[in-house]
């Protein structure tokens, strides 16, 4: 509500993981009667928030609900999901982006065999998860640094070199840098 004052959209964030706290049903309510807040993006996992936001969204015309769960994408969109924005969208867009297509299109068996796919290339995130195993993948693929913002903790080499057999055991399509 103090941001409003701004009139800037903004989108509600659940990442409890990082946060330590849950956007609560009850507080999504609150936070969609407020005009400048346009939606939510769940990384939480919490299908009873997606379903929340959902009736939430039929309520209210321009609230949008995306699923940043990397578990639970083809579940959210199949339930009316507007979209998914999910870490592994900066690795494997192509993936990412077919298995909304499928989704949309109906498409359930080539949905599933994504989802499975994006499930099993998180495993990048076995050895320490987050934002550091993500900026090793790319940093793998020549995409990005090591560095992260403290408090995090930058992947050691030996880390680095785990992440890359999960990258290279992956039958899926992952980004690669632009040719120059």
């Amino acid at each position: 509500a103090a941001l409003a004052d701004l009139r800037l959209p903004i989108i509600a964030y659940n990442a409890p993981k990082y946060t330590g706290n849950a956007i609560t049903t009850e507080l999504l309510s609150s936070l969609a009667n407020l005009e400048h807040i346009i939606g939510i993006k769940d990384s939480g996992g919490d299908d009873a928030l997606i379903g929340h936001a959902l009736t939430l969204r039929a309520k209210r015309p321009g609230f949008g609900v995306s699923q940043g769960n990397e578990r639970r994408m083809a579940w959210a969109l199949r339930e009316g999901a507007d979209g998914i924005t999910p870490g592994l969208g900066n690795l494997a867009p192509a993936t990412c982006s077919a298995l909304a297509t499928a989704v949309r299109d109906g498409d359930d068996a080539t949905a599933d065999r994504l989802q499975a796919e994006l499930i099993d290339l998180m495993k990048i995130h076995q050895h320490r998860g987050g934002v550091a195993a993500m900026k090793a993948a790319l940093h793998t693929r020549g995409l990005s640094t090591l560095q992260v913002s403290a408090p995090l903790q930058m992947y050691r080499e030996e880390e680095v070199v785990l992440v890359q057999h999960v990258l290279d055991a992956w039958p899926g399509q992952l980004l690669t840098p632009r040719s120059r």
